[in-house]
């Protein structure tokens, strides 16, 4: 009994032996990969991007320890700090970083960026057919290689870093919306307050025009009561009778005279065929 239930013991001290070494190797990667940097690249680095994330400027993985964010941000600081090294981005460099360091370090802002990790973690883990909580010695225990877990892990890190540049982009796009909206709010005023300015611009004008209009009134009613005016009206136009002139009656003579002329001529016309020689 004791030697078996020594094997388990022995076996446990293995696993935990070697996931020491893999979290030592990933950490001393880490490290290398962010000490290759020197100070003039750092600052470089820091100055010359926006950043999803602070963790992307300590260049930590989203569910690094209180202690590895310390760390990492006391070797950075000491690397570019303004009093130590002489360059002019040097001082907006140590302001990224020190406000990444501020940002990680408030309650808040863990609780939001362990919720983007756990979400990372589950949509990489579904592409793996693995369960959303399975532990790395599931994973193991399921055949999966270390350089499989390296894999995983650095997709986890780039899934979270997506998300945090989508919900960055979002953000950038509401706030672009609100100032339009404020921009639009604020024109509107600006035009109703000199919409106002007008208004009160004609109120006194017009009333500077009071006396004069009431005096012209005044005259007018005066007038009407002591019928000094003339009323100007429009007289229909009335048909005028055709009169024959004194020369007409002499050449025509009277109307009878001229009835009975014509009556005459009608009993010639009748009365003689020579009309028909015309006819075709």
């Amino acid at each position: 009994m004791t030697e078996g239930s020594g094997q388990p013991a022995e076996k446990d001290d293995v696993l935990s032996s070697f996931f020491s070494e893999i979290e030592s190797i990933d950490k001393a990667r880490g490290d290398g990969d962010i000490m290759s940097f020197s100070a003039k690249e750092l600052c470089i680095r820091l100055t010359s991007q926006s950043f999803a994330s602070p963790f992307q400027v300590l260049q930590l993985k989203h569910d690094a320890t209180e202690e590895e964010i310390k760390k990492r941000y006391r070797r950075l600081s000491l690397l570019i700090h303004p009093d130590k090294f002489k360059h002019e981005k040097a001082q907006d460099a140590f302001n990224v970083l020190l406000n990444a360091f501020n940002d990680i370090q408030q309650a808040e802002s863990k609780e939001k960026y362990k919720k983007v990790y756990d979400e990372a973690k589950k949509v990489v883990f579904k592409r793996y057919k693995a369960r959303p909580d399975a532990t790395t010695l599931d994973l193991i225990a399921a055949g999966v290689l270390d350089s499989d877990l390296q894999k995983i892990e650095h997709e986890i890190q780039k899934e979270c870093d997506d998300m945090l540049q989508k919900q960055q982009e979002r953000r950038e796009y509401a706030e672009k919306c609100m100032r339009a909206n404020m921009e639009y709010e604020k024109q509107m005023a600006a035009e109703q307050v000199e919409l106002e300015k007008q208004q009160v611009q004609h109120q006194v004008e017009w009333d500077k025009t009071r006396d004069m209009r009431v005096t012209s009134w005044r005259d007018f009613q005066g007038k009407v009561s002591t019928k000094d005016f003339k009323l100007r009206t429009f007289k229909t136009v009335e048909p005028k009778r055709e009169q024959r002139t004194d020369v007409d009656l002499g050449r025509h003579g009277t109307i009878a005279e001229s009835q009975t002329s014509r009556k005459e001529k009608r009993k010639k016309i009748i009365h003689q065929e020579t009309y028909k020689e015309n006819w075709r």
